[in-house]
């Protein structure tokens, strides 16, 4: 293929895919390697985890090598969409959901692919700051309504993070009696680590609002269901006596 002609065809190739992940923002902290963001959030329901991940120039620069297979120095759509699922395996790989009426009666579980509900990675074609942006938006599965806490439980090292935000979205008629990390009992919906200063094992992020008490309509089916049971014994009974 002449110079030409494969110049025509990158500037092709790049078109699209600046049409499927527009151009990078920048690092909330741009002095660092990379950052990391995690949202339990109690105002979407079912729950909601948010992850974020936001790498810098280098480690971008990295990810865009590593996804570029043909090595034609570009990052086409169906590279983004290998090195994208890739990435999004190994998270939901790394990520546990624990939840129950309490913490110490929580079951935790790994969430599969059906638990994604949005995905997006911005800056496969480097923007100015050359940053690249891959976020996530997993559904837990249940309301604060059916349960009465959350526990995330994360490994994910995939790339260097140097530091993770973490923010508990609580909506306004939900009242919080426990939240922060490690599932410690203290009130701290919205914290951060420097990674280098945290202790080693998972990022661990809690939060525990009243258990549910249950809906009176359900104790009055199940007061129905068992009063139309004896009824039911009753004239059985009364037919067999007359019979």
């Amino acid at each position: 293929m002449s110079s030409a002609r494969r110049c025509f065809a990158l500037l092709l190739t790049a078109a699209a895919v600046i049409a499927a992940f527009p151009a990078s923002g920048h690092l909330r902290f741009p002095k660092f390697k990379a950052e990391r963001s995690i949202e339990i959030r109690l105002d979407e329901s079912p729950i909601q985890v948010g992850y974020r991940l936001g790498l810098g120039a280098k480690a971008a620069d990295d990810a865009r090598l590593a996804a570029d297979t043909d090595r034609d120095g570009v990052v086409g759509a169906a590279e983004a969409n290998a090195a994208f699922d890739a990435r999004t395996t190994a998270l939901l790989s790394h990520l546990s959901v624990c939840t129950g009426p309490t913490l110490a009666k929580a079951d935790c579980r790994r969430l599969e692919r059906r638990s994604v509900v949005h995905r997006e990675a911005v800056g496969w074609v480097p923007g100015p700051a050359r940053h690249l942006h891959f976020t996530w938006s997993l559904d837990v599965g249940e309301s604060t309504d059916s349960i009465g806490a959350v526990r995330i439980e994360d490994t994910f090292e995939e790339t260097k993070v140097d530091i993770t935000e973490v923010e508990i979205r609580v909506p306004p008629a939900l009242r919080l009696e426990s939240a922060g990390a490690d599932g410690r009992d203290e009130m701290s919906p919205s914290f951060t680590w420097i990674e280098a200063r945290r202790p080693p094992g998972p990022r661990i992020v809690h939060a525990v609002w009243p258990e549910p008490a249950r809906s009176t309509w359900l104790l009055v089916v199940g007061l129905g269901g068992v009063a139309a049971v004896a009824l039911g014994l009753w004239l059985r009974r009364r037919r067999l006596d007359r019979s």
